[in-house]
């Protein structure tokens, strides 16, 4: 499922407050939202947390290409938090940006907590499937790395 993956270590400010935290993100070719309804949000959301604290991560995001058999290409993204620290804590900024941004051009958002408090999560369609992992890396260090 997952064909590409890639750490980012970010630092900077956000209206005035400082910040300093390391994402991850897997590229894979079956849409995060279809393979969390498959296994269940909080299984997936279980591994998810015992790799972001393996690898030492304050976030997590995976970005999907999928080609479809009529030649159709479609583009979603998901990013994760699960608890407080100084990155995560710039996870509304990041939504807010996300919806904002004029190369992904965002649709069919859902964004929510996990049960408990747990931690928070998004996902979106990219209507622009121009962007790869990398225009998206150049979106997250823009935001991320004021």
């Amino acid at each position: 499922m997952t064909r590409d993956y890639k750490n980012y270590d970010f630092e900077g400010q956000v209206n005035g407050e400082a910040f300093k935290g390391r994402m991850g993100i897997a590229v894979s070719v079956i849409p995060a939202r279809k393979v969390f309804d498959h296994y269940g949000y909080e299984e997936c959301f279980n591994q998810i947390d015992e790799y972001m604290n393996e690898k030492n991560l304050d976030m997590f995001g995976v970005s999907c290409t999928v080609h479809g058999e009529d030649g159709s290409v479609s583009r979603h993204c998901m990013f994760y938090s699960k608890e407080e620290n100084s990155l995560s804590s710039h996870f509304p900024y990041l939504i807010k940006e996300i919806d904002a941004c004029e190369i992904l051009k965002t649709s069919n958002k859902h964004v929510d907590e996990r049960e408990g408090g747990k931690g928070k999560y998004g996902f979106w369609d990219i209507a622009n499937t121009s962007v790869s992992r990398k225009k998206l890396e150049a979106f997250l260090r823009r935001v991320l790395s004021c």
